[in-house]
């Protein structure tokens, strides 16, 4: 597979004197072909955010989705996970979870 993935990144002050900082990528004609001539386009999205509070405490959540969309009778794999985790400004971890799926189709 060849092409580009877009990415943009972002940091913004919160109002509390913390910072967000956020990652986006998104495939950009982004194209292959397998060994029987069949063409696969990938599509998705890659989202991620940290969020770091003045008292040392944060979060970070990511959001992937990401496919590989066949065509012609050609298999589509989707790759799907969601991630977070929440730190108190103690260092003690208050939530995580990592919820992952990959399927083909």
């Amino acid at each position: 597979m060849s092409g580009e993935v877009v990415a943009t990144f972002s940091v913004t002050s919160t109002p509390s004197g913390g910072f967000r900082f956020g990652e986006h990528f998104v495939p950009r004609h982004v194209v292959g072909t397998d060994e029987f001539g069949r063409t696969y386009h990938a599509t998705g999205v890659t989202r991620d955010a940290t969020v770091n509070t003045p008292a040392g405490g944060g979060n970070f959540t990511m959001v992937n989705r990401f496919h590989i969309v066949g065509t012609h009778g050609a298999p589509t794999f989707f790759i799907k996970e969601t991630v977070h985790l929440t730190v108190t400004p103690s260092g003690a971890v208050a939530a995580s979870f990592d919820r992952f799926s990959a399927d083909c189709v």
